[in-house]
């Protein structure tokens, strides 16, 4: 089926919902705006996703990025489309089902995916200031991310316990509650057991239930000679208290982001793993890499990569 014999009967079908003239006459005219002679299940995700950022035609933007609305707007037409199109049985998978990920709502900024190259990778890691508190939690965060591919709440649920140190692994309960064991890269590692160790020295005994990525406390000073309060704060990592919250790891990845002039958030870490990964392994691998449930998800993580093709000619290599 092509896209304008799709079209018409789409348009003309009550099922459909588009009851009133306007809505017809505007997904008449962003339908006409994809190639009408292409089979509709050859379309992808990626696919859409250009439609809805193909630049204005006409008006004002002209030849510029259409605005937040119409992007949304676009977005509502291809959704409709499709998923009516899976409904007649034309289609065996909705290339719309999922760009919402992508493309964000009406007046709310579209939302970005981010890939870092290996060079980005290393030039991020590079920024931590080890000789700050935070520096080897900050870069043990982001080593698991980028180079163990673990999930923000996984990171964020991390316990001294869930590791292994004599196979180099770490046991943890992922998506859906599956149990899942993944290994732990040479690098990551060395840094994961001076982190051991300076948490067996300032709590006084081995690690066990203790956070390995803790929150990092700050508390007034207090001149006990004068009686008052310091304008300077104390900080110390608190390895007894609760996980962070998805929020202060995003704030941490901001941090460097901005630092470096790298674009990148918690997620992306992991987006990153899987792009860098598929270098060296094919699809299957790297579904199980990824303790995906079908490839088709993990499919969903290389479809949108903008440098796909320059990163398939690069060197891969996940320990920084």
């Amino acid at each position: 089926m092509q896209v304008h014999q799709a079209a018409m009967i789409y348009l003309n079908d009550p099922k459909s919902g588009l009851t009133k003239a306007g809505s017809r006459a505007n997904y008449r005219s962003e339908l006409n705006k994809l190639d009408q002679h292409r089979e509709l299940d050859s379309f992808t995700e990626r696919d859409l996703v250009d439609a809805c950022h193909t630049p204005c035609i006409k008006g004002e933007r002209k030849g510029q990025r259409p605005s937040d609305g119409t992007i949304y707007s676009r977005r509502k037409v291809y959704e409709g489309f499709f998923k009516y199109a899976m409904f007649m049985d034309w289609i065996k998978k909705d290339p719309s089902l999922y760009l919402q990920r992508h493309l964000g709502g009406r007046g709310q900024a579209v939302k970005e995916n981010n890939w870092l190259t290996r060079e980005e990778v290393t030039n991020v890691l590079d920024a931590v200031d080890m000789d700050h508190i935070a520096g080897p939690r900050d870069n043990l965060f982001m080593r698991l991310g980028f180079t163990v591919g673990l999930r923000v709440s996984e990171l964020a649920n991390l316990r001294w316990k869930d590791i292994n140190f004599d196979r180099r692994e770490i046991s943890l309960v992922g998506k859906g509650d599956k149990m899942a064991v993944v290994s732990i890269t040479k690098n990551t590692f060395g840094y994961l057991m001076d982190w051991h160790g300076q948490c067996a020295v300032e709590i006084g005994r081995k690690p066990h239930n203790e956070m390995v990525i803790p929150r990092i406390k700050s508390v007034a000073a207090y001149n006990e000679e004068t009686g008052s309060w310091l304008s300077e704060r104390i900080q110390s990592i608190d390895w007894a208290g609760e996980p962070l919250s998805n929020t202060t790891l995003g704030r941490v990845c901001k941090h460097y982001s901005e630092k470096v002039g790298v674009k990148f958030a918690p997620h992306d870490m992991r987006r990153t793993f899987a792009g860098l990964l598929f270098e060296k392994v094919d699809i299957y691998q790297l579904k199980e890499a990824m303790r995906h449930s079908d490839v088709s998800v993990t499919e969903r993580y290389l479809q949108t990569r903008p440098d796909g093709a320059a990163q398939a000619v690069r060197d891969a290599g996940l320990d920084f």
